[in-house]
C-alpha cells in the first residue's frame, strides 16, 4: 500500500519534550513497512542562511527541504533510543553526519549504475548513466561505500538589492577587514590589512571604500611588518559591513541577503574573498582554490553559496595549536579551509542540475544509548543534515 491512512498523536511530557504516536489504518490484507529513524542531538540541519543543531529546531522554524526550498517544520520529536548509531561520511569529512539505521537517506545506489566490482575496487561509474538515475530514499544501513548521497543546491530566499560594487567591497572586508570604535577619538573605524607588494589589491579596497563611503581613505604602511592598512573613519561603512559579515575571525557570518546572491554579483563576492583569504595552486590541467577561516560558521556558508555556482566543495578541519607565522610563535585557534577545483577534467562527484551526487567513502558504526530527534516537516517531508537529504519523521 503505497500511502495508508496515517493519523499522528503528539506527547507533551515534562522535562522531556514531545513524543510522537503514530496510529496506522491499512486494508485488510495489506502490508506496511514503518520507519521511525532519528538523529543525535548536535547533529545539524540547514536552515535559510546557517546550520543549527535538531534539537533547537522549534515549530514554525523555516528548514530546507530536499529540492533545495524552505518548508515549515510541524513539530520536533524525540525519543530514547538504544542501539547502532550510523555515521555516514561522504567526500568532504566535515559533512559527515550520524543517523539511526532505519533513518532513509536519499541516495543512488552504485551497484544500480556501475560495473561489476573487482578485486575489492570501487565499480566504475558512467556518468552517463548515473544522471538517468532517479534518487530513492533507503534506509542507512543499506547504504554501502561508494553509493551516492544527495547534496541539494538550495534556493536563493529573495532578491539582493546590493549592487556589484557592495558585492566586491564585502568579499574584500569579509577576507581582510575589521571594524572597531577607536579609543582614543571615539570614531569608527572600518580597517583592511594588505600586504606591501599587492597594489592592485590595495587600490581596488582604496576605490571602493572611498565610494562607499564617501572619505578618503588612509593608507598605512607597516614597514616592520611589510604591510598596508587602508583604514576609512566612517559610521555608516561599519554599519553596512557589520550587517552582512559581522565582524572577528571566528565569528563573521554573512546576512540573508548575501547568501541569496546567485550569477555575476555571487561571483564577484566569491572572486573578492578569495583574493584575500585565498591561495591558488595551479596544477597540470587544473586549478586548486583553498581559503581558509575561523569561522565555522562562514565554512558552511561559504560551502552553501559556492553549490549556487555549480561547485561542490570540501571542507577540511586543521584543528588548533601552535604554530609560526612571520617568525612569531602564537596559538592558531581551529581553522576551516574550504576547498575545491574548479576545472577539474575528472571528480567523484557529478553535478545533477539541482543537485550533487556525493560519492560515501566510509560508514562507521558505535553503540548509542540516549535521546534522538526527528522533524516532522510540510510538504515535501525531507530536510538537509550537514547539507544531505533526509526523509523527515516516520516514512510509512
Amino acid at each position: 500500500m503505497e500511502l495508508p491512512l496515517q493519523a499522528y498523536f503528539r506527547i507533551n511530557a515534562a522535562n522531556m519534550g514531545q513524543f510522537e504516536r503514530t496510529l496506522i489504518i491499512a486494508e485488510e490484507g495489506s502490508y506496511v513497512h514503518y520507519v521511525e529513524g532519528c538523529l543525535p542531538a548536535g547533529e545539524q540541519v540547514s536552515t535559510r542562511d546557517q546550520w543549527v543543531n535538531i534539537e533547537s529546531v522549534q515549530p514554525k522554524d523555516m528548514i530546507i527541504g530536499d529540492d533545495g526550498k524552505l518548508h515549515k517544520v510541524r513539530a520536533l520529536m524525540t525519543r530514547r533510543y538504544h542501539g547502532r548509531m550510523l555515521t555516514i561520511c561522504p567526500i568532504s569529512p566535515y559533512n559527515s553526519f550520524q543517523i539511526t539505521p532505519e533513518h532513509p537517506v536519499l541516495t543512488i545506489k552504485r551497484s544500480n549504475v556501475g560495473r561489476r566490482i573487482r578485486y575489492g575496487w570501487l565499480s566504475e561509474v558512467s556518468s552517463v548513466s548515473l544522471l538517468k538515475q532517479e534518487p530513492t530514499y533507503i534506509p542507512a544501513d543499506k547504504l554501502e561505500r561508494g553509493d551516492f548521497i544527495v547534496f541539494p543546491k538550495t534556493q536563493p530566499t529573495m532578491i539582493s538589492s546590493l549592487s556589484d560594487n557592495d558585492c566586491a567591497l564585502l568579499g574584500f572586508y569579509l577576507a581582510e577587514g575589521s571594524t572597531y570604535i577607536h579609543k582614543t577619538l571615539k570614531q569608527p573605524v572600518v580597517s583592511f590589512s594588505c600586504g606591501e607588494t599587492e597594489k592592485k589589491f590595495i587600490g581596488d579596497i582604496y576605490r571602493l571604500t572611498e565610494w562607499k563611503s564617501g572619505k578618503k581613505p588612509m593608507l598605512i604602511h607597516d614597514r616592520s611588518k611589510h604591510a598596508v592598512e587602508v583604514r576609512v573613519y566612517s559610521n555608516s561603512l561599519r554599519e553596512f559591513v557589520l550587517k552582512h559579515c559581522g565582524k572577528g575571525a571566528a565569528t563573521k557570518i554573512l546576512s540573508s541577503e548575501v547568501m541569496s546572491l546567485s550569477g555575476r554579483k555571487l561571483e564577484l563576492f566569491l572572486d573578492s574573498y578569495w583574493r584575500g583569504d585565498g591561495n591558488v595552486l595551479k596544477r597540470v590541467g587544473s586549478t586548486l582554490m583553498r581559503a581558509s577561516t575561523a569561522s565555522e560558521r562562514l565554512a558552511q556558508q561559504l560551502q552553501k553559496l559556492l553549490s549556487h555556482i555549480g561547485v561542490y566543495a570540501s571542507i577540511q578541519v586543521r584543528k588548533a595549536g601552535k604554530d609560526t607565522i612571520e617568525g612569531r610563535r602564537i596559538y592558531r585557534k581551529t581553522q576551516y579551509i574550504v576547498v575545491y577545483t574548479p576545472n577539474k577534467k575528472w571528480t567523484k562527484v557529478r553535478d545533477a542540475g539541482n543537485y550533487f551526487l556525493v560519492p560515501i567513502e566510509r560508514i562507521d558504526t558505535r553503540p548509542f544509548d540516549g535521546p534522538v530527534f526527528n522533524l516532522d516537516v510540510e510538504a515535501c517531508q525531507s530536510y538537509l543534515v550537514r547539507g544531505f537529504a533526509v526523509h523527515n519523521c516516520t516514512a510509512p
